[in-house]
Formats: C-alpha cells, structure tokens, sequence
C-alpha cells in the first residue's frame, strides 16, 4: 500500500506540469495569432485574442492553484494513500474540478482552433494559401478530440476504486493532447523551414 504515495506524488506533479504546459502552450498559439492580426485595421480580432489570453491565462493558474491548496497540508494529497499516515488533513471533492478542468481545457482548444479559421476569411491573401494554413490550424481538432476522452477518464477516476489502473488512461491523453498542442504550436514555424530545407537543401546548408 505504501507504494501508493509515489504515484500519488508522481500523479500530483504531472497535473501540475500538464496545467502549466498546455497553459504556456495555448497562450503562445495565441499569441501568433496576435502577430498575424498586427497592422490591421479591425479591431475585434485583436480583443478575441486578447480575451482568450487572458482567460487561458488565469484559468490556468487558478485550477494550477486549486490544485497545490486542494489538501491542508498539500502533502496529504499523496501521503493519504500511507495507511499509517495519522495527521489531521482535508482535502477537497476533486472530481468536480477534474471535469470543470478538462471541460475548460477543451472549450480554449476549440476556440483556438475555430478563431483563425474564422479569421482567414476575411484576410487577403492566395487561396492556397488559405487552404494550407485551415489545414495546419484544423489538426488542433485532434488536439480537441484527446482532451475530449482525457476528460471523460479523468470523471472515471473520481469514482474508481483502483487510482492506478484508470489513472493510467489519462495520465496517456493527457501526454497525447500536450504533445499534439506543441506540434500545433510549431506548425507555422516549420513550414518556413521545410521550404528552407527540403526544396533546396545543399543550398541551404551551403549557406
């Protein structure tokens, strides 16, 4: 039984890292829409995104911040699995705020994906273009698709019984849905570089 603690600190770390990581990494997306929006003249654009920063941002550090203070002492959180662990601590009713949490992180995926979808047509520029950069924006939904079953196991581990075996499920969709955001993350930057260096690579790397 006392192997349990480990995990549940192990556990603990990782909700935190994934809190933080997917928060970073929604924020910069959005602000490279901020960069594309730079010098135009409609306004609108530039408050979405600067409203969906914002809300990316705080939320962030608040479920980040319910997380650490969800036990008095936080490390009752993973010491309450010892079962001679005899200190007085509360911790609160997490799976409501697992799936606020997971429901949160899949409504700011969504938005980040629909929002320069939405923008690109009204911009000028070529259709294909256009078309390429829908693409590129459009595999956020895959994105949107593993927090969408990450949640679902994260309501299933609020009733479980066996911490271990159902955590296990989110703990992997949780890794897929932060891998799959970075990826989005550098899609516009390495369509620069495959142009660079898979169209003419001995000229590039000459130079």
């Amino acid at each position: 039984m006392t192997n349990f603690v480990p995990l549940a600190m192990m556990g603990w770390c990782a909700e935190v890292t994934y809190l933080a990581s997917t928060g970073f990494t929604k924020c910069s997306i959005l602000l490279f829409y901020r960069r594309m929006t730079k010098g135009t003249y409609n306004k609108r654009w530039k408050y979405a995104i600067l409203v969906a920063i914002a809300v990316t941002a705080v939320y962030s550090l608040v479920f980040i911040f319910m997380l650490i203070f969800s036990c008095s002492p936080t490390a009752a959180y993973w010491k309450s699995f010892n079962p001679y662990y005899d200190e007085d601590f509360h911790c609160i009713e997490s799976q409501y705020t697992n799936v606020l949490s997971g429901g949160m992180s899949i409504a700011s995926d969504l938005y980040s994906v629909l929002l320069p979808c939405i923008m690109l047509r009204k911009f000028d520029a070529p259709r294909r273009q256009k078309i390429a950069l829908n693409i590129i924006f459009s595999l956020g939904l895959i994105a949107v698709a593993a927090g969408s079953v990450r949640t679902y196991y994260l309501e299933k581990v609020g009733h479980s019984i066996d911490l271990t075996w159902d955590g296990y499920d989110v703990l992997v969709w949780a890794q897929l849905e932060t891998q799959l955001s970075l990826i989005c993350a550098s899609a516009p930057a390495l369509r620069v570089f495959f142009r660079t260096y898979l169209t003419n690579p001995l000229r590039a790397f000459s130079a």
